[in-house]
């Protein structure tokens, strides 16, 4: 009984019964569901209390049905309500499963491409060089900081789910979780990233905490080994490394930082703003 139909006439089978049942029969029933409706924390529980006396002997049958009905009915209302945010939770913890997997093969393409690059030099024009430079490639510099502004406008989106997981709403689906919403977070985080690292590029923002691009391209992301030698006679380097260089990963921060914050560029455009109006003096 897992479709929508299986439980509305399950429902409806436990309310014609309720019309059926004997006084004794309600006292007992009754006081199961109350013992229910006190554990899940029933926002009505406080006026089903108020009718307990009722469950007396020699009270009004009527009544007794009425007050077993209505706490019937607003179990039966909070039943459905939770089938239904734990459906919602699991359609959005699926989409935001698939655009994960999306996003972090879309983050690891300019490394991808950034190893192509060593493999080619290294098969195409003989060995690879000693250095082999992050310069010379815009087009990467501006891949990864989109790509890690997607990155960090996705982590926003996560944090929001699993922090607001219990309390999920249909409205907060539909306005934050569908799948063009969704889209349109991430490419507003990639926008920023970009807008970003032009006004970097320009030195409007500067600062020891800015990555100083005028020289990230002189910077060296690869580092061969030194050749070893046996008997006189040069091999080939035996490790190399990839150097952690503190203006890339300062680029890298900031591109995530200006898609995981909604509020990061728009402010530092309204600063720009505001200093290009400011009268000089």
């Amino acid at each position: 009984m897992t479709d929508g139909n299986g439980w509305r006439r399950f429902n409806e089978t436990e309310q014609r019964v309720g019309q059926c049942l004997t006084s004794e029969q309600l006292d007992v029933e009754f006081g199961e569901l109350l013992a229910i409706a006190a554990a899940r924390n029933l926002p009505s529980i406080a006026l089903h209390r108020g009718n307990q006396p009722l469950f007396v002997a020699g009270a009004d049958l009527k009544l007794k049905r009425a007050a077993y009905q209505a706490l019937l009915y607003d179990l039966q209302t909070e039943f459905v309500g939770t089938r239904f945010t734990r459906k919602l939770q699991a359609e959005v913890a699926g989409r935001l499963f698939r655009c994960g997997i999306a996003v972090l093969a879309l983050t690891a393409a300019p490394a991808i491409l950034f190893c192509l690059e060593c493999w080619w030099l290294g098969t195409a024009t003989g060995p690879i060089p000693e250095v082999l430079r992050f310069a010379g490639s815009p087009a990467f510099e501006i891949s990864m900081v989109a790509v890690f502004g997607i990155l960090g406008a996705y982590f926003s989106r996560m944090m929001a789910f699993q922090s607001g997981i219990s309390s999920l709403t249909f409205d907060e689906v539909a306005t934050l979780y569908l799948s063009k919403v969704l889209g349109m977070r991430l490419l507003f985080g990639m926008i920023g990233a970009l807008i970003l690292f032009f006004i970097l590029q320009g030195g409007l923002l500067q600062g020891p905490i800015f990555p100083n691009l005028t020289h990230l391209s002189d910077l060296a992301v690869w580092h061969a080994a030194p050749a070893a030698s046996q008997g006189g006679a040069p091999v080939a380097p035996a490790a190399a490394d990839i150097s952690p260089i503190a203006e890339l990963a300062k680029l890298i921060v900031w591109s995530f930082l200006a898609g995981f914050s909604e509020r990061l560029v728009p402010d530092a455009l309204a600063r720009i703003e505001a200093q290009s109006a400011a009268p000089k003096t």
